[in-house]
């Protein structure tokens, strides 16, 4: 009794029987029940809880006895009391681990470790994933819902496991279930004691069908997008954060003449010619920091940079994708020197007529006025002394006949300036400034850093188009009455610009231009047809347009072209 509860006899001993006794099982009547039972049937035997000297209960086995005299009269109780709390758990712990195995959230078989695949026992989910009752599976085996190249395989395993060779082991292979459908499971399997007296072995199955068949869609549609990637016309390349290239698709190495491997891990910039080369990183930077995108979602024209050193016009899109990993961009390039080339033919085409129309203006309409003039003065001079009303008349006729041939040349001299040539560039911007000056009755200068040539007769005719639109803008909208022309050379190219003193322009709308054009319906910014005109011709010649507020009043247009 000291092992048991704790006290010494001295302790207990005079003490209530309720010290000791709590309740039969656990229940809410008094232990003496026990003792009522057993006065009345002589014995009682049961369970309960006893209650220890610490206060703490354990569950015993009890035995009370009723002690009578020869006249049988009850003189008390003997009480044997044990403890089974081991016992009692291992009950309870048996009883838990049938319901955890029949009602467990994943598959779990007991199969026959003989070879046969006879399943011996299933649980819930088992049944479930199968769509087998679990007596039918009971009369069946695993073989017959096993593929039998995946039966040939897991059978290697399950003879080194019945002979010890191996602990486990863990497979994925398909069952058909009960529809006919195919199931995808992992079996991870062990070897365990016997059941109904034969050996077996303890099989969790997990179904992962829905798993197999998002890998199997996101393997196809990896496929599709690679093979997308593959066959595409547009250069496609991904950079991550830093601008370094994590991807570049065979379109790619094809515009710009490297190597897939010249290009994975080197940063985006080698790309792009100056000033976008050095202005990239610091870019990127500020986008990630502020937010504000210039390029990215948007889209515009910028040059692109081959291995060989040349540049070339391309149209890019850029579009942004969170990942886990960070941030990733994707850049779609579209190659326009086809474009150019076919829009400069296009040009070259126009102001080839337009010379034309010119040149016949010049060389017929204006001659043919001018010998109508020299016919009317002739005419005069045989007018009789009296008429000299009929001889002012003709007089008179003759000189509007000459004013319009005047207007006429000067409108062919406009179509076809005779001096725009790659080498009198530099007259013919010079003669510009002096027909504005004296048409207009303004101020318009041209200054040059020397007897600048341009590469071909092409550009210096869009360059002299850009100047002669830049000055009319000036004049008409700004107000201006001092314009200046300005021709410098540099390294790479030369820069034309032309600053006027009038009512100036927007910043929007430089920003705009400097930006690209296509920008410019998303953005709702009104630019005019003459702006979009130069732009137009400036891209064409492979050269750069902006318009730009100028400080103190006034707009400064610049078009930089290369060598």
């Amino acid at each position: 009794a000291q092992r048991l509860f704790g006290y010494k006899a001295s302790e207990i001993i005079g003490k209530p029987f309720a010290t000791l006794a709590s309740s039969l099982d656990g229940r809410a009547q008094s232990s003496r029940q026990g003792l009522d039972l057993a006065s009345k049937a002589g014995r009682f035997e049961g369970e309960m809880w006893w209650i220890r000297k610490h206060r703490s209960r354990f569950h015993g086995q009890c035995i009370y006895l009723a002690l009578r005299d020869d006249r049988k009269r009850l003189r008390g109780f003997a009480v044997v009391a044990g403890d089974i709390s081991i016992r009692a758990q291992a009950l309870e712990d048996r009883a838990t681990l049938a319901l955890t195995y029949y009602h467990a959230p994943i598959g779990i078989a007991r199969v026959a470790l003989d070879g046969s695949g006879q399943f011996l026992d299933v649980n819930d989910k088992y049944c479930e994933i199968l769509g087998y009752s679990r007596d039918e599976l009971l009369k069946m085996t695993v073989a017959q819902i096993t593929e039998p190249a995946a039966w040939a395989r897991e059978l290697k395993f399950i003879r080194q496991l019945r002979a010890d060779k191996i602990e486990n082991y863990s497979i994925e292979k398909r069952y058909e279930d009960r529809r006919g459908e195919i199931r995808w499971v992992r079996v991870t399997s062990s070897k365990a004691g016997r059941f109904v007296g034969r050996p077996y072995r303890i099989a969790i199955v997990e179904d992962i069908t829905a798993g197999k068949e998002s890998e199997a869609a996101l393997r196809d549609s990896e496929q599709r997008v690679r093979a997308i990637l593959e066959t595409a016309v547009d250069a496609i390349i991904t950079i991550d954060a830093r601008g370094i290239v994590r991807s570049a698709n065979p379109a790619t190495q094809h515009l710009f003449g490297y190597r897939e491997e010249e290009l994975l891990g080197k940063n985006i910039r080698m790309l792009m010619p100056e000033p976008y080369h050095r202005e990239h990183d610091g870019y990127l930077r500020r986008y990630l920091k502020t937010g504000r995108a210039k390029i990215i979602g948007i889209g515009r024209e910028v040059t692109g940079l081959r291995k060989d050193g040349t540049a070339f016009p391309m149209n890019l899109s850029v579009s942004e994708v969170k990942t886990a990993g960070g941030r990733l961009f994707t850049g779609i390039v579209h190659d326009l020197s086809g474009r150019r080339r076919l829009e400069r033919q296009i040009l070259e085409v126009a102001s080839n007529e337009q010379r034309r129309i010119g040149q016949d203006l010049h060389d017929g309409l204006c001659q043919d006025l001018i010998g109508i003039a020299f016919a009317i003065d002739n005419a005069a001079r045989g007018v009789p002394p009296d008429a000299s009303n009929v001889r002012g008349s003709l007089a008179d006729i003759a000189a509007s006949v000459r004013d319009a041939a005047g207007q006429a040349r000067d409108f062919a001299h406009g179509l076809n300036p005779v001096d725009v040539r790659a080498g009198g560039f530099v007259v013919a911007m010079d003669h510009l400034a002096k027909k504005v000056s004296q048409s207009f009755g303004i101020r318009c200068t041209f200054h040059s850093t020397g007897l600048i040539r341009v590469r071909d007769d092409t550009t210096a005719t869009h360059l002299y188009r850009i100047a002669q639109e830049a000055v009319s803008n000036a004049i008409r909208h700004g107000k201006a009455d001092h314009v200046r022309i300005e021709l410098a050379e540099y390294k790479t190219g030369l820069a034309m610009s032309i600053v006027d003193n009038g009512s100036g322009i927007s910043k929007a709308i430089g920003e705009t231009v400097k930006e690209g054009m296509a920008t410019t319906k998303e953005r709702r910014i009104p630019t005019g047809i003459g702006l979009q005109t130069m732009h137009y011709r400036a891209r064409v010649i492979g050269g750069t347009f902006e318009v730009m507020p100028r400080k103190g009043g006034g707009t400064v247009v610049v078009c930089r072209i290369g060598n």
